[in-house]
């Protein structure tokens, strides 16, 4: 089953596992997060990408009226 935004969850074409990690900067638990996602890679196949929640939240607030 997709997920909330579709293709977001579940393998990236080609079969290959992918991880998207949202952080922001000066989060100590997303450094953690980081760590130990990027230490799995090691034993796992899988893409890795990290992306700066607050561009994601920027991108949903309402547009000033």
């Amino acid at each position: 089953m997709p997920g909330p935004r579709g293709s977001d969850r579940g393998p990236a074409p080609g079969g290959a596992h992918r991880v998207v990690l949202y952080t922001r900067p000066g989060c100590h638990l997303c450094d953690v997060a980081r760590e130990t996602v990027l230490s799995l890679r090691q034993r796992l196949p899988f893409s890795f990408t990290e992306v700066d929640g607050r561009q994601i939240a920027i991108s949903v607030l309402p547009s000033p009226s």
